[in-house]
């Protein structure tokens, strides 16, 4: 099954996103081909992660984080499944996709 995982947690600086590099790494493990999207870096992982930019400004990161998402929707269409982090939750009504709010 392809996974996408949209996600506002900077992958490799933010403590919590431990949690979800960990949980994609089990998805993997089972057989399922998980892609993420994200921004920051990880390395040495089993999944693909393509980094998304963000914007340096409080208030406004989630927001730019969304925008970019939106721009690679035709892109995160082609999966099986679409997970996306509660903070993206309006990305949601943009996939035909089944998903699922984290």
């Amino acid at each position: 099954m392809r996974v996408t995982w949209l996600s506002s947690r900077v992958l490799g600086t933010d403590l919590c996103s431990t949690t979800q590099v960990n949980l994609a790494e089990g998805l993997v493990a089972r057989g399922h081909e998980v892609t993420m999207y994200s921004p920051g870096k990880v390395y040495n992982q089993s999944f693909t992660h393509i980094p998304v930019k963000r914007s340096s400004l409080r208030g406004l990161q989630g927001r730019s984080v969304t925008r970019q998402l939106a721009k690679r929707r035709k892109d995160i269409a082609y999966s099986d499944v679409i997970l996306i982090d509660w903070t993206l939750g309006s990305l949601q009504r943009h996939f035909d996709t089944p998903t699922i709010l984290m």
